[in-house]
């Protein structure tokens, strides 16, 4: 072998290793200063350095690899010399290595091996037979060494993941990776348990095993991440893809296989496009820190295995699903003015009409003495509840929806902007897919065309989804714009309300978001006297701007409980009668069955209450001390009941007991 002549010129291009990024500076490795030296040894002058890292160039076509010095000699034609301290700095898989050969004797690029003291070409540029067996030899002693040391590196690695060592991959949520020094000296990786991200692991693994807020009807992975996002838990529970990997996570008991997969050289490397992409791979099994015990785990695994997770066997082999059962409106929050039991639902059908009445339950039970015998109209009581609560709801959906709209502009714009983005992106992935196939048709036109068409298709189809998603979010901008108006706002709010009282599901989460409870004090055939306790410091109870698992405005600060009266007057059933007091010092005389003020002499009988002037009429000269806490209420019966008429047969007791047993 000879030296550098006229021929190949006096530059040369320098390879050599790095065992990290950071290292890859020219100038930096003690190996790159001894190549040069010896480079000009042999009588070239001008030089430029590319490193590779670790085992040379992992492929022959990405940027990453082979295809980085292809560019560089393209672009600089007197660069004809490739010079490298060892073969394996080039590359040790066999394909790799060929196709560097090809490359370099069909373009008579010089390749020049220090160590071995090889020279590929002759010094005119013409093949050398001896040379190209040579480069052969080389090239499968290089292969079987990578062989070799891989072996070598799977033995450690399984001994090593066995006692939690050497964890690699992206970083698993709930733990830290940290570094620590063995006995030996030797520094491995491991993790170390994140304590603030197993409390909310373990708060996602309870929600979705036991229900949302206990309710496991409306306990699903598109539930939990909103429940994610409004308790604030960390963003890697935005994702639902995370969210489901999270509750499969094996590591989270112990202990996990790793199932490994790579690339499958028949079809990257040989083109065989039967063949599968990928196959399996060395995998291994590693230990973590436990996070979650094995009851709780299995019964997520339970869960996530059924279809239909809300169904729940009841008798005859016949299921009936919880989550679309009726709900009595005033359940466990009515309750008894005598004893103080919880009234609960007797639902009667009478010559065709709705006769649904509350009872005391234990009464109805005979489990002890209880001498109410009332049975107060259901829809009478519910639809008096509703009418005192209607404001208070609209006012709670009003600040919400005001709110939200603001913050879903901000997070609809900020979509837009990523999506184009995005867009810009792969306007280069064009440019870049041109310049791939430019030097790939050299080597050969038919695949590199195909490769080219193939990425084309891509990049068109993914190009045509962003477009259409960035179009879709600017409709959607442009429709929260109109309707950012207080005539848009005031008819949401009204079609809201009106959705709200035509559906016995949302009345009755307002109603238990609001009230405490429900005691029917009177109850005659003309009138009916209802003490409520509920909260008026709404601002300082709920933050509107997240929501809980229902859509209601998630609870931020304590309840302050204040005492209401509604009073009915039902003489005409048609045209009832509905009048609220909320004088913070009114006070009802069970025995004399009048309203008074406390520090007054004066009484007032439920007939007076439907006589005396409201807040809202003229007060003089007809003042009285109710006055300020005195007003009408719009009484509208409820008409929600329809679905009730094919469970009057089942009690509360008995929907009770169905949503206390365990998943079938």
């Amino acid at each position: 072998m000879g030296e550098s002549n006229s021929f190949f010129g006096n530059k040369a291009l320098l390879l050599s290793r790095v065992s990290t990024p950071e290292q890859h500076y020219e100038g930096f490795s003690p190996q790159q200063n001894d190549l040069k030296l010896w480079a000009k040894e042999i009588g070239y002058t001008e030089f430029v350095s590319i490193d590779t890292i670790e085992s040379g160039f992992l492929d022959f076509d990405s940027k990453k690899g082979w295809n980085t010095i292809i560019k560089f000699l393209d672009e600089h034609k007197d660069y004809r010399t490739v010079i490298a301290t060892e073969i394996n700095r080039i590359a040790r898989d066999e394909a790799v290595l060929m196709e560097v050969k090809k490359y370099l004797m069909d373009n008579k690029i010089q390749l020049i091996i220090k160590d071995l003291k090889f020279w590929l070409l002759n010094p005119d540029g013409s093949k050398s037979f001896s040379a190209d067996l040579l480069f052969n030899i080389y090239t499968s002693m290089a292969h079987f060494e990578m062989l070799d040391k891989k072996e070598r590196l799977q033995r450690a690695l399984r001994d090593y993941k066995r006692e939690g060592f050497s964890i690699g991959g992206k970083e698993l949520f709930g733990y830290d990776r940290i570094t620590v020094t063995l006995e030996n000296n030797k520094k491995k990786k491991t993790y170390r348990v994140n304590e603030d991200e197993k409390r909310q692991i373990r708060q996602v693994y309870e929600w979705y095993a036991y229900g949302i807020n206990g309710d496991l009807s409306i306990t699903s992975l598109k539930r939990l991440r909103l429940e994610c996002i409004q308790a604030g838990l960390d963003k890697y529970f935005h994702s639902q893809r995370n969210l489901n990997k999270c509750l499969k996570e094996e590591a989270y008991i112990g202990k996990k296989e790793t199932h490994n997969k790579k690339k499958n050289p028949q079809y990257w490397n040989y083109g065989d496009k039967t063949a599968p992409k990928y196959i399996d791979a060395n995998s291994y099994v590693c230990v973590y820190e436990r996070l979650i015990d094995d009851e709780l785990f299995y019964k997520v695994q339970e869960r996530l295995s059924k279809k239909d997770p809300h169904k729940r066997a009841v008798s005859n082999n016949k299921y009936v699903d919880i989550s679309h059962k009726h709900k009595t409106l005033l359940s466990m929050i009515i309750v008894c003015p005598i004893c103080g039991k919880f009234l609960t639902g007797d639902y009667k059908i009478k010559d065709g009409f709705k006769k649904h009445t509350y009872r005391c339950s234990t009464s109805k039970r005979n489990i002890e003495e209880c001498s109410y015998r009332k049975a107060p109209s259901m829809v009478s009581l519910d639809s008096a509840v509703w009418a005192f609560l209607k404001t208070k709801v609209t006012e709670i959906n009003a600040k919400k929806n005001a709110l939200y709209a603001v913050i879903n502009k901000e997070e609809v714009y900020n979509r837009i902007k990523n999506l184009e983005d995005e867009l810009r992106l792969i306007e280069d992935d064009y440019d870049d897919a041109e310049y791939t196939y430019n030097h790939n048709r050299r080597r050969n036109r038919a695949n590199a065309r195909e490769k080219y068409e193939k990425r084309l298709e891509e990049l068109d189809k993914n190009k045509s989804d962003i477009e259409k998603e960035i179009n879709r979010n600017k409709r959607l901008f442009k429709e929260l714009e109109e309707r950012d108006t207080a005539e848009a706002r005031e008819k949401e709010l009204e079609n809201n309300i009106l959705k709200i009282s035509n559906t016995k599901e949302e009345i009755y989460k307002y109603i238990h978001l609001l009230i405490k409870t429900v005691k029917p004090l009177m109850t005659t055939k003309r009138y009916t006297v209802l003490e409520v306790v509920t909260f008026n410091n709404t601002d300082e109870v709920f933050d509107y701007g997240q929501e809980d698992s229902q859509g209601l405005p998630k609870i931020k600060g304590e309840k302050h409980d204040n005492i209401y009266f509604i009073c009915l007057d039902k003489r005409d059933n048609h045209r009832v009668k509905a009048r609220l007091i909320s004088h913070t010092q009114a006070f009802w005389n069970v025995d004399g069955e009048f309203f008074y003020v406390s520090g007054s002499d004066n009484h007032y009988s439920i007939d007076d209450i439907f006589t005396l002037p409201t807040k809202s009429q003229e007060a003089y000269p007809n003042y009285h001390d109710l006055w300020q806490g005195l007003e009408e209420l719009e009484y509208i019966p409820l008409d929600v009941y329809d679905e009730d008429i094919s469970h009057k047969n089942i009690s509360d007791e008995e929907l009770e007991r169905m949503a206390s047993e365990p998943l079938d």
